[in-house]
């Protein structure tokens, strides 16, 4: 009879993201994660599912920019959230005799 190799796990990973809208920054935050799960995962991911978004640190710099130093002077917004991502996971268990190749 066949061995079910999919399994589930729980984890939480610390990201952090930055952009000119809090949408932005949010999104920077799940593309890190994407990057950082499947960096250290060896076995073949089939599922992720984000089950809490956390935010530890979140600031927001506002800057004034000006062209050429003098002229235009225009006030921008930049976010940066510092966050803990409670993900749950699905990937496929390698089999111990292929584990040791």
């Amino acid at each position: 009879m066949a061995e079910d190799l999919l399994r589930t796990e729980t984890r939480e990973i610390h990201v952090k993201g930055s952009g000119e809208t809090f949408a932005q920054a949010v999104q920077k935050c799940f593309g890190e994660l994407r990057r950082k799960i499947y960096a250290e995962e060896r076995h073949p991911l089939v599922y992720l599912e984000p089950v809490a978004f956390k935010v530890e640190k979140l600031e927001r710099q506002t800057y004034t920019e000006r062209f050429l130093e003098i002229l235009f002077p225009r006030v921008r917004e930049r976010y940066v959230i510092t966050a803990i991502i409670e993900v749950l996971a699905k990937y496929v268990k390698l089999p111990e005799r292929l584990e040791e190749e």
